[in-house]
């Protein structure tokens, strides 16, 4: 049997700070999540100044975030749009 110092349960922004976070200290972390695989599944992320600076203290690279492309699927097929830098 496995055995870990703390369960995160959950696999969303929320779960996966609170996992980056205790990682920083001696503790055996272990994720679950009950989805199977990482898929969009239409909800929108907004994240503000705090939680950026929170995120960025605990090494997560936001970089990629700074050009978003955004997908979505429609009758007609899946469409994609981008937007420039956000700054």
């Amino acid at each position: 049997m496995r055995t870990c110092d703390v369960a995160v349960t959950g696999g969303g922004i929320g779960g996966l700070t609170l996992a980056a976070s205790l990682s920083q200290h001696p503790l055996s972390v272990q994720v679950f999540e009950q989805d199977t695989e990482l898929r969009e599944i239409g909800a929108g992320v907004a994240i503000g100044g705090n939680a950026t600076r929170l995120l960025s203290r605990l090494g997560v690279d936001l970089e990629p975030a700074a050009n978003i492309r955004r997908l979505w699927n429609s009758a007609a097929g899946q469409t994609e749009a981008s937007s420039g830098p956000i700054r």
